[in-house]
């Protein structure tokens, strides 16, 4: 197999719910995010025009990229989740009633 790199982030997406909690129950800062009916505007906080449609959230999960030679893909996969899936009891709780 040819040597590769890789980074593995986590998103989210609701139609109207804010996702902001997920940065303190992944214990991970935010990479991009919005609230649904949010302006739109570009990162550096030009508008676009329009409100958000959805709710969106997205973190890195590995910090750097990762090389295969040091760690294969799927051990890493299999590293994250074992690390999240406690988290996603909190997650089926909260979004449990809609």
């Amino acid at each position: 197999m040819h040597p590769y790199t890789f980074i593995i982030s986590l998103r989210a997406k609701h139609p109207k719910d804010d996702l902001t909690f997920m940065s303190k129950l992944f214990e991970k800062e935010t990479e991009v995010s919005w609230i649904a009916g949010e302006e739109r505007k570009t990162p550096k906080g030009t508008l676009l025009g329009g409100k958000r449609d959805n709710s969106y959230w997205v973190t890195r999960i590995t910090e750097e990229e990762t090389d295969s030679e040091t760690w294969q893909l799927e051990d890493c996969l299999e590293k994250v989740y074992s690390k999240i899936t406690p988290k996603l009891n909190k997650l089926n709780a909260f979004f449990g009633g809609q």
